[in-house]
C-alpha cells in the first residue's frame, strides 16, 4: 500500500514536467516541418519560443542562424551561431562567424588555438570533470591502500590537490572570458554608469565584447581595448 501512494505521488508531481517535455517535443518537430518546408518565418518563430525556455538543441541553434542569415539579420545569425558553437565547439561554425564579423566589419572576433582550445575546456568540462572526479575516487582507494602497506601518503595527497584544483577551475567555468554581442543600433560605450557620463568609443550592432561586471541597467564592458559601460538592454550576453 505505501508503494501504491508512493507511486501516486511521484506520478503527481512528475506529469506536470512530462507534459512539458511532450509539448516542446511536440513544438520541435512542427518547427523541424515548417524548417524541412521552407516556411522559414513560421519555423523560427517556434524555434524562438523552445529557445525563450531554455530547451535549445544544437541542430536547432544551426537552424535558427541559417534562417535569421537568410533574413538578413546578422546580429541574431552571429548571435546563434556563436551559441551553437560553444555547445558543440564546431570548426566550421567558428569559420562562418569569422565570415559574417569579416563581410560586415564587426569587430572582437579574434580567434586563436588559445581561445579554440579554452572553448573546447567549457564545452566539454561537465565530462571532464566527471573523468577527474572518477581518477580522485581511484587515487583515494590507491592512497589507503598504500598507506596501510606502509608506503608515504604525500604523493598521492598532492595528486588530490592537483585534482580537486582543477576541478574547482572547471566548475566555477573562471578560465572562460564572458562576452556579449551589441544587439541594438551604434552603442555608445560611457565612461560611468550614466547618460551623462562621457563617451569613450562608439560600437555598431553586432560588435562582440567582453563582460567585465554586470547590473540590471548598466554592464561594465571592454571593447577596442577600452574599458567603460554600456546599457545592459544593448547586449545580448553568450
Amino acid at each position: 500500500m505505501f508503494m501504491f501512494f508512493r507511486i501516486i505521488i511521484f506520478t503527481f508531481f512528475l506529469s506536470p514536467f512530462l507534459c512539458q517535455s511532450k509539448d516542446l517535443e511536440a513544438q520541435l518537430n512542427t518547427a523541424d516541418s515548417l524548417f524541412e518546408k521552407q516556411k522559414y518565418t513560421e519555423a523560427l518563430s517556434q524555434y524562438q519560443d523552445i529557445f525563450d525556455q531554455g530547451q535549445a538543441s544544437s541542430a536547432m541553434l544551426a537552424k535558427m542562424a541559417f534562417i535569421n542569415e537568410g533574413l538578413g539579420n546578422e546580429v541574431e545569425a552571429l548571435y546563434y551561431l556563436e551559441q551553437y558553437y560553444r555547445t558543440t565547439s564546431n570548426r566550421k561554425a567558428l569559420e562562418k562567424i569569422r565570415e559574417l564579423a569579416d563581410e560586415h566589419q564587426l569587430s572582437g572576433y579574434q580567434f586563436s588555438d588559445e581561445a579554440f582550445f579554452v572553448d573546447h575546456l567549457s564545452t566539454y568540462r561537465l565530462e571532464i570533470i566527471s573523468g577527474l572526479l572518477g581518477l580522485s575516487a581511484c587515487l583515494l582507494i590507491l592512497m589507503f591502500l598504500k598507506s596501510a602497506r606502509g608506503y608515504k601518503s604525500i604523493p598521492w595527497i598532492m595528486g588530490q590537490v592537483i585534482f580537486a584544483g582543477f576541478a574547482f577551475v572547471l566548475i566555477n567555468n573562471t578560465f572562460k572570458t564572458r562576452e556579449a554581442i551589441i544587439s541594438d543600433g551604434v552603442t555608445t560605450i560611457m565612461e560611468g554608469p550614466s547618460s551623462a557620463s562621457s563617451a569613450i568609443v562608439s560600437t555598431k550592432p553586432g560588435d562582440k565584447v567582453k563582460l567585465v561586471q554586470d547590473d540590471e541597467l548598466w554592464t561594465l564592458i571592454e571593447a577596442e581595448n577600452e574599458r567603460g559601460f554600456v546599457r545592459s538592454n544593448k547586449l545580448l550576453p553568450l
